[in-house]
């Protein structure tokens, strides 16, 4: 119950400011950047796992140069940058071009992606240059279900250089490694290198995965 309320906040948070702007479709962007040692919870065991080569380690350090209790170490420039590289890497026919900040009046913004009518990215910002918050992906009975997965993989990836071993034992950990059987209802997170990855999982390919820092008072609840 408790992992659920913190992913229901988080995603409250963000759908606020969907509202606000009429879920306007062309309007859109996201980025960002991360590191290591990973914790299970919900279920499945804590992993601490080694970064792949000196040269992900730098790209990791030079990342984590905006990452405080706040934000997830990255602006929504590099995150858009980060996923459109790692997308065209694995072969996956999607881009984010655009993104436009809404202003929330309370000192943050949000930003909305469409991919497709049944994937959506949002993202959240201080306000402050662009520093993001969190980003939530919503998958709403997308096929196939394998395009979602890589959907996941990739924004993990691109939230803090996460290296490749790494990225895949985030993904067990929350319960995303049978691409091909049925999806069941799920409410896990992991941690890894200061970040808290929720996922909240109704059936099949309906579910939500967020990124936030592990320690933001805003959006965990202990």
């Amino acid at each position: 119950m408790e992992k659920r309320l913190q992913l229901i906040i988080f995603a409250l948070v963000l759908v606020l400011g969907l509202a606000a702007c009429g879920n306007d479709k062309d309007d859109n962007s996201t980025d960002a950047t991360a590191g290591d040692n990973t914790e299970t919870t919900g279920g499945t065991e804590g992993t601490d796992s080694n970064a792949e080569g000196d040269e992900a380690g730098d790209d990791a350090e030079a990342g984590n140069e905006l990452q405080n209790d706040q934000t997830i170490g990255l602006t929504m420039d590099e995150f858009k940058d980060k996923f459109n590289e790692h997308a065209a890497t694995q072969g996956l026919d999607y881009k984010i071009e655009k993104y436009q900040w809404l202003d929330q009046g309370d000192g943050t913004q949000t930003a909305t992606i469409e991919l497709h009518d049944d994937l959506r990215i949002n993202g959240l910002s201080t306000g402050d240059k662009d520093e993001m918050k969190a980003i939530l992906l919503e998958v709403e009975g997308f096929e196939p279900r394998q395009t979602a997965f890589d959907i996941v993989d990739i924004i993990i990836k691109s939230v803090g250089n996460v290296a490749e071993n790494d990225a895949k034992k985030i993904m067990d950990g929350l319960g995303l490694e049978k691409p091909n059987e049925e999806g069941n209802y799920l409410e896990k997170d992991v941690e890894h290198d200061g970040l808290k990855y929720l996922l909240l999982s109704e059936r099949s390919n309906y579910f939500e995965f967020g990124i936030v820092n592990k320690n933001d008072p805003d959006l965990i609840v202990d």
